[in-house]
């Protein structure tokens, strides 16, 4: 049986784990969980398939699940929080710029000199920094993925603020699985690595494409490959590289 994290998608190893309470506890950020409704489902579906799913993914935080007719709709909400605080501080960084640079507008005169270029060139470079993080905030506080399964079709739709989406023939998937993105950026406060999910599939002729990325949970990941497989009946098995079980 493994058993992953519920806040930060780690691995629970044996020591953390205590079946006579149902309880978990992760090595990595201390945070203590039931199990037990997932440890209800093991027996018999590991029983009935080895191969396949031995839990069953709970609904989790940011994603709302119902049915529209025959059609199976998924909604994500984008992440508010960070969408929030790069709002913040593109609305900040505006404000500074404002006050900065009011009173030399003010007294500027437009004369051809090196120091006249210079704030020229800061005029125009210093708000896109505010003006790219205020709509990258904007997005993150508004926008919402919607996942509509309906017979044989994958359609995603981003809104209300507009976003490209996708439409698959989900008769050609053979399997879908959760894959993670690992990204590193330098900056002066250090290295820091972003963690993304994203939900892939396997063509008939095995090839993978890409359905949904910048998911903030593994959880969130599974449960909507889960419940697509469930809905287009196909059987969950693993696949090498999947996030979790792969190998």
């Amino acid at each position: 049986m493994q058993l992953f994290c519920r806040s930060c998608g780690a691995e629970i190893s044996a020591d953390g784990v205590n079946l006579q309470t149902m309880m978990a506890k992760c090595s990595k950020c201390n945070a203590v969980f039931s199990f037990a409704d997932m440890y209800a489902e093991l027996e018999p579906k590991a029983a009935k398939n080895a191969d396949t799913y031995t839990y069953d993914i709970p609904q989790p935080g940011g994603i709302t699940m119902h049915h529209d007719g025959m059609d199976l709709v998924l909604i994500r909400n984008w992440n508010s929080m960070n969408g929030l605080m790069t709002l913040g501080f593109g609305v900040l960084w505006m404000v500074i710029l404002f006050f900065v640079f009011s009173p030399i507008i003010a007294d500027f005169q437009m004369v051809l000199s090196d120091d006249s270029l210079l704030i020229f060139g800061l005029l125009l470079v210093l708000p896109a920094a505010g003006i790219y993080s205020v709509i990258s905030g904007l997005y993150g506080v508004l926008n919402k993925t919607m996942i509509r399964v309906s017979s044989g079709i994958i359609q995603t739709v981003h809104g209300p603020l507009p976003w490209p989406g996708k439409r698959f023939d989900a008769h050609d998937f053979e399997q879908l699985f959760v894959s993670q993105k690992v990204t590193s950026s330098t900056s002066r406060s250090g290295r820091r690595t972003t963690i993304k999910y994203q939900v892939e599939a396997i063509t008939r002729s095995g090839t993978r494409t890409l359905i949904l990325q910048g998911l903030e949970s593994p959880e969130q990941a599974q449960f909507i490959e889960q419940e697509i497989e469930r809905h287009l009946r196909i059987p969950d098995a693993r696949v090498r590289g999947e996030y979790g079980r792969g190998s």
